[in-house]
């Protein structure tokens, strides 16, 4: 029975193997814009991928670093903030290139003080956000808006007091279509 089962797990993930080489996956670089609310203005870089046999190209996982040194703290005194992120989102459409879209993120936050008499603060923090928002199709390029939630945000004492809850997003990506 076990090697039976084993013979039809095989079977089943070469029958997915194929369905998912059959159609190319799509791969998005994209330039991410954030506004922490009532903070920093934060930019950085990200990917996005998805397939058709997703959730028929609807399930998309992410991946992006952003940073206030790449925006607010650029020629400032304002804290180095750096994001490592993951998520994926699930878009619908509404219209014809207009999707909403909700998405679950998580990553690493962590900030940069840079003076000894901070050393005490916690300067990392784990990351867990929810988002919603619009995605639009704009010629070869797909714009995204979101509104996002960080479920862990800063107190100061365990968490970096930075770290605020609320922010919007902006992202530009350009998809392309990878192999074949």
């Amino acid at each position: 029975m076990e090697r039976r089962f084993g013979i039809m797990s095989v079977l089943g993930l070469m029958l997915m193997a194929q369905s998912l080489l059959a159609v190319q996956p799509v791969i998005a670089p994209s330039v991410l814009v954030r506004k922490t609310q009532a903070l920093y203005c934060e930019n950085g870089v990200g990917v996005d991928f998805s397939h058709s046999a997703l959730l028929n190209g609807r399930l998309h996982f992410n991946a992006g670093y952003i940073s206030s040194r790449l925006g607010s703290a650029i020629g400032s005194n304002a804290l180095k903030q750096d994001y490592l992120l993951l998520g994926a989102d699930w878009r619908t459409p509404i219209l014809e290139k207009l999707g909403w879209v909700v998405g679950i993120g998580t990553g690493v936050f962590m900030v940069d003080y840079e003076d000894e008499v901070f050393e005490t603060l916690p300067a990392t923090s784990a990351l867990m956000a929810v988002e919603t928002g619009l995605a639009y199709q704009a010629g070869p390029v797909a714009l995204k808006l979101m509104l996002g939630y960080n479920l862990i945000s800063g107190n100061g004492a365990d968490v970096p007091g930075s770290l605020f809850p609320v922010y919007y997003q902006l992202n530009v990506a350009v998809p392309l279509s990878i192999g074949k």
